[in-house]
């Protein structure tokens, strides 16, 4: 079953620039807590971020942890398609 986690974040005074669609920052923030937290699995499956729904742009990111040769996690990746708009 795919893990999908709905994310909005707002920025302490940002009134005076567009809020981004997609902001990877934010998405592996929630990863990693969610796995200090016991709410996600170090393992090869992807979570899915999905964030903007709210402002008529939805988007989605992919976030996979990335784990050391024994196994621990040694940071992540992620990604995404992007379109200008």
């Amino acid at each position: 079953m795919p893990r999908i986690y709905l994310v909005n974040v707002f920025a302490a005074g940002a009134r005076d620039y567009l809020e981004d669609a997609a902001t990877g920052i934010a998405a592996a923030a929630l990863v990693f807590r969610l796995l200090a937290n016991g709410m996600a699995a170090a393992d090869d499956q992807p979570i899915r971020i999905r964030q903007g729904r709210a402002m008529g742009r939805p988007s989605e990111i992919a976030l996979r942890f990335r784990l050391d040769a024994t196994g621990h996690v040694d940071g992540c990746w992620l990604g995404g398609v992007a379109a200008l708009a």
